[in-house]
């Protein structure tokens, strides 16, 4: 889920049941698509 802060910070929020051993790697591919989606405004 993303959503937009009070002072319009654009975070994402993810609730994982489980463990995962590629955390990391999902984190950087949120973080790229949502700074993508910015630079296309």
């Amino acid at each position: 889920m993303k959503a937009i802060t009070e002072n319009g910070a654009i975070v994402i929020i993810e609730i994982q049941t489980y463990s995962t051993k590629n955390l990391f790697e999902k984190t950087l591919y949120y973080w790229g698509k949502n700074y993508s989606s910015i630079l296309k405004k």
